[in-house]
């Protein structure tokens, strides 16, 4: 599973046809049951940056208590699927596919990684790290054996690790960010008047219902989550977050009140979404290896002729102060 058009057309290209793609929306539960009714054996190979990593950790949450067999392909950082298969050759990345480590080796790896397990502070906070994902495991005769391994190696009771799982279960959501810095973090511009829309109980659907790869990826993503994920409950928030949401109200009334309609905050992020997905396919028709193959490039073409027209729509839309449904070409 990969993340977006260019992946899912790469792949294909080369005779990887069991690539999927959720398509510029969120993967949903809905998404992995119709590929359930295939396969229980999933790869999850998504970009190499901070928002791929995210969604990545996201997808296997959903998988896992599906009783999907979840692998992990990390690519380099700023490459995706489609631009790293070209980079290595379709048999390398084959090979990557074949050989991704299972979700736990995965986990475990990244969990434990700069850590030293026999300092209690480190095996506390390898813990901490795994309870993000082990929640989610339905109650298998596999997940017994992989706690039993884990309590080995992080020198806790198997009761003991059974315990804090149940805690997390029935304490604050595993999905809600665990830690936000003091300070504000930077926020783009595109995402402000999307903070407080998601806020607000009468808009939040709408601003929950954009694709998220319109959003993600940009500064201040994650408050976003938050928010989203919060629906209203300042209990849920995390202290940094609400304080931010609180300073955006506070200023509201020195910010243009037209950047806070739904329509034009949700023009103005599709509209930036729209210009990157073009610069993507500017940047592929001009890659040797593209513009040897016909069929791609053609497929590349009417991608750049739709998204053109896309942009002249949303432009004319923002000049007028109005917008259609979001669309997500």
């Amino acid at each position: 599973m990969v993340e977006g058009y260019f992946d899912v057309l790469q792949l294909h290209q080369v005779g990887i046809h069991q690539a999927v793609a959720p398509l510029g929306t969120a993967l949903t539960e809905e998404h992995l049951r119709l590929v359930g009714r295939f396969t229980k054996r999933l790869a999850l190979c998504f970009d190499g940056d901070a928002a791929g990593r995210r969604a990545m950790e996201k997808s296997l949450r959903m998988a896992l208590p599906l009783g999907f067999d979840v692998r992990l392909l990390e690519l380099p950082q700023g490459e995706d699927p489609d631009t790293w298969c070209m980079t290595v050759g379709a048999e390398a990345f084959r090979e990557l596919i074949r050989q991704a480590p299972d979700w736990t080796s995965f986990v475990l790896a990244h969990a434990m990684e700069g850590k030293d397990l026999r300092r209690v502070p480190d095996r506390m906070a390898a813990l901490k790290e795994l309870l993000e994902f082990l929640p989610y495991l339905p109650d298998t005769p596999e997940r017994r054996e992989l706690f039993a391994s884990l309590g080995h190696q992080l020198q806790l009771p198997r009761a003991e690790l059974e315990r804090a799982v149940k805690e997390r279960r029935t304490g604050p959501r595993p999905e809600q960010p665990q830690a936000f810095p003091e300070r504000p973090e930077p926020l783009d511009d595109l995402l402000r008047p999307l903070l407080l829309l998601a806020w607000d109980a009468a808009q939040r659907s709408v601003i929950a219902g954009l694709p998220h790869a319109w959003w993600e990826g940009l500064d201040g993503a994650p408050m976003l989550q938050a928010v989203l994920d919060a629906e209203g409950d300042e209990a849920l928030l995390p202290p940094a977050v609400l304080a931010q949401v609180r300073r955006m109200e506070g200023e509201r009334a020195l910010r243009d009140e037209a950047l806070l309609t739904p329509s034009r905050a949700v023009s103005r992020l599709e509209s930036a979404f729209v210009h990157r997905e073009l610069q993507a396919v500017n940047r592929q028709l001009v890659d040797p290896r593209v513009m040897g193959d016909e069929a791609l490039k053609r497929r590349l073409e009417d991608r750049q002729v739709g998204l053109l027209r896309r942009k002249s729509d949303l432009a004319r839309q923002l000049r007028v102060g109005t917008s259609g449904n979001p669309s997500t070409t």
